[in-house]
C-alpha cells in the first residue's frame, strides 16, 4: 500500500470480533477468541498480539509496514517501535514453542515485517472442543524472586510444563497468557476458568535466590476455586535446568491421574440419563477398578455405550480391551473365546484411532496379555507407550504389570519404582504399590512385600492371592487362611490358572504355591 493510497484510504482497524476463523499451515487461528490451537495445544493471545497477527497473516502485499500495524492494531495512535517489537517478539517465541514452528517473521530493517508460512491462510471453522477432553490451562508462574530479571525462568518453565501436557491426549491444554488479567486486575481462579472455558487451572511461582531455588505449582478447580493438588520442589540455582525437567516431569505425570479421579466422582454423582460420552467411560472405569465379576460385566456394558456414542474414543475402546481380559483371566463367562475375539477387536480398534496417544497404546499393551498366546506384541507396545510419553505414571505402571506377565519381576520393579517417583499421591499409586508387592515377593523381599500392601487400601483378587503367598511364607497361617477364604470368595479363578497367569517362570510359580499351600490350598 502506497503513501498516497494510505492518505484517502487508510487500513481498517482490526476487530477481532469480526475477523473469521484462518490457518497458518497446522495452526488454526481463531481472533475472536484469541485462540491459536497447533499440536493438541491451545493458547490464548493478549487482543494487541492477536491484532498483529492478523495484520501479517491478513495483508495482501508481502511486507506489512510499521504504519500499517499502527493504523490497524492501535487505530492510529501514538506508539513506539518498542510495542510493535515487544509483539512481534511474542508471536516468534509462540512459534519457536511447537516443534515444527508454524510460521517465521522477517524483520525488513527500515520497512516492516513479514510473515513466512510456507501455507497460505485459509478460512477454516472452528472445531468443537472434544467431551472427551479434560481441559487445563497453565498459567504464567509468579515470579516471587526479588530479581524481576528472573522472569524468564517462569516463562521457560511454563512452556516446559505445557509442552509434557500436550503428550496427553487426554488434556485439552491451553497456554493462558496474559489472559488471567483483565482490565489491569488479576482474575480469580473461577473467572480466570470462566474466561478461558477450561476445567482446570494449573498455577506456579518461582523463588529464586542466591543458593535456593524454589517451584511451587497448584491444580486449582476451575469450577470451584478449590485447590486439588500441590507440589514443591527445592534447588540450587546450578540446578536450574535439571529442576525445571523435574518440575515439567512431576506435572505432567500427576496432572493425569488427578483429573481424572476428580472426573470419575464428578459422573458418579451424576444421573445416568444425562451422561455423555466421557461420563460413562468414567463410570465404566470406576466399576473396572473394582475388579468384581458383576461389575466388569457393567463397566464393558458402560463403555460400550460410550463408544456407541463416540465410536473412535481411543480410551473407552483401550479400556473395554483391559475389561474383556479382566474377564477371560478370571473365567467369568460360559463363552470366554467370545470375551477373547471382542476383546481384540476392540484392541486394534483402539490402536487404529490413536496409534500415537502413550496411554491408548499402554492400555492395549495390558489387555493383549490373556487375550493373544504370545506376549511378543504386548511388551512392543509397552515399549513404545513409554517411548512417547516417558513422564507419564500411568504408562510405566501398564509396562512395569506387562513384565509381570512376562516373568521379569526386576525389570518390572524398576518401571514400577518409576512410576511412583513421577506420582506418589494419586491413587494410581495403589496399583502401581500392589504390583510391586508381586515383584517383592518374587525377589523373596516377603517382609517388603507385605509393608507395600500396608499401604495401600486397594484390594483385588490379585492382592488377596498374593496376601495368602506371603503369610504362608511368613509362618502366619490364620492371615493367610484368611486371605485365601477373601481370594476365593471373589470368584477369581482357579489358583492354578492365577499361577500360570502371573508366574510365567517355573521357579516363581512353584514359590507362589509353596506359600498358598501353607495357607490351606489344596493342590488336589
Amino acid at each position: 500500500m502506497d503513501k498516497l493510497t494510505q492518505t484517502f484510504f487508510p487500513p481498517s482497524r482490526i476487530d477481532l470480533a469480526r475477523e473469521s476463523d484462518f490457518s497458518i499451515g497446522a495452526l488454526r487461528v481463531r481472533p475472536s477468541r484469541r485462540e491459536l490451537e497447533a499440536h493438541g495445544v491451545r493458547r490464548v493471545l493478549q487482543r494487541r498480539v492477536m491484532q498483529v497477527l492478523v495484520a501479517l497473516a491478513r495483508s495482501t502485499t508481502e511486507v506489512v509496514s510499521q504504519q500499517e500495524l499502527i493504523e490497524r492494531c492501535w487505530g492510529g495512535l501514538s506508539v513506539t517501535d518498542d510495542a510493535i517489537g515487544r509483539c512481534v517478539a511474542q508471536l516468534r517465541r509462540l512459534a519457536g514453542s511447537w516443534a515444527e514452528p508454524p510460521f517465521e517473521i522477517e524483520t525488513i530493517a527500515g520497512v516492516g515485517y513479514r510473515l513466512d508460512a510456507g501455507i497460505a491462510a485459509a478460512a477454516l471453522a472452528p472445531l468443537p472442543r472434544p467431551t472427551s477432553k479434560i481441559s487445563v490451562a497453565v498459567t504464567p508462574f509468579a515470579n516471587l524472586s526479588s530479581d524481576p530479571e528472573q522472569d524468564y525462568f517462569a516463562e521457560g518453565v511454563v512452556e516446559e510444563v505445557v509442552a509434557s501436557l500436550a503428550r496427553f491426549k487426554t488434556l485439552h491444554v491451553i497456554w493462558a497468557g496474559g489472559s488471567v488479567v483483565s482490565d489491569g486486575q488479576t482474575l480469580s481462579p473461577t473467572a480466570a476458568a470462566r474466561e478461558l472455558g477450561v476445567d482446570y487451572l494449573l498455577e506456579g511461582s518461582i523463588r529464586r535466590e542466591r543458593d535456593r531455588l524454589r517451584i511451587t505449582v497448584h491444580l486449582i478447580d476451575g469450577g470451584t476455586g478449590a485447590e486439588l493438588w500441590a507440589d514443591r520442589f527445592d534447588g540450587a540455582p546450578a540446578e536450574l535446568f535439571a529442576l525445571q525437567d523435574r518440575v515439567a516431569e512431576r506435572v505432567a505425570g500427576a496432572i493425569d491421574p488427578v483429573t481424572q479421579e476428580v472426573g470419575v466422582a464428578a459422573a458418579m454423582r451424576r444421573p445416568t440419563e444425562r451422561l455423555d460420552s466421557y461420563d460413562l467411560y468414567l463410570r465404566g472405569l470406576a466399576l473396572f477398578r473394582r475388579s468384581r465379576k458383576d461389575d466388569m460385566l457393567a463397566a464393558i456394558e458402560l463403555m460400550e455405550r460410550a463408544l456407541e456414542l463416540d465410536p473412535y474414543f481411543a480410551l473407552a475402546l483401550g479400556q473395554s480391551a483391559v475389561s474383556h481380559r479382566q474377564v477371560v483371566d478370571h473365567e467369568w463367562s460360559d463363552d470366554l473365546e467370545a470375551f477373547r475375539h471382542r476383546g481384540l477387536a476392540y484392541a486394534e480398534r483402539a490402536l487404529a484411532a490413536a496409534p500415537d496417544d502413550a496411554k491408548t497404546v499402554a492400555l492395549v499393551a495390558a489387555a493383549l496379555p490373556g487375550l493373544e498366546a504370545s506376549m511378543e506384541r504386548a511388551l512392543a507396545l509397552a515399549d513404545r507407550a513409554v517411548s512417547l510419553n516417558p513422564a507419564s505414571t500411568f504408562v510405566w505402571l501398564i509396562s512395569g504389570s506387562v513384565r509381570l506377565r512376562n516373568g521379569e519381576p526386576d525389570l518390572a520393579a524398576e518401571h514400577l519404582v518409576t512410576a511412583l517417583r513421577l506420582d506418589p499421591i494419586s491413587p494410581m499409586g495403589g496399583f502401581a504399590r500392589m504390583y510391586l508387592a508381586l515383584c517383592r515377593f518374587q525377589q523373596r523381599s516377603f517382609e517388603e512385600a507385605l509393608t507395600l500392601f500396608g499401604t495401600t487400601t486397594l484390594r483385588l483378587p490379585i492382592s488377596y492371592a498374593i496376601l495368602a503367598a506371603l503369610y504362608g511364607h511368613l509362618g502366619r497361617p490364620e492371615a493367610a487362611a484368611s486371605a485365601l477364604a477373601s481370594f476365593e470368595s471373589l470368584s477369581a479363578g482357579p489358583i492354578e490358572k492365577f499361577a500360570r497367569l502371573w508366574f510365567p517362570r517355573e521357579e516363581y510359580r512353584r514359590l507362589f504355591l509353596e506359600g498358598v499351600q501353607a495357607a490351606g490350598w489344596d493342590a488336589a
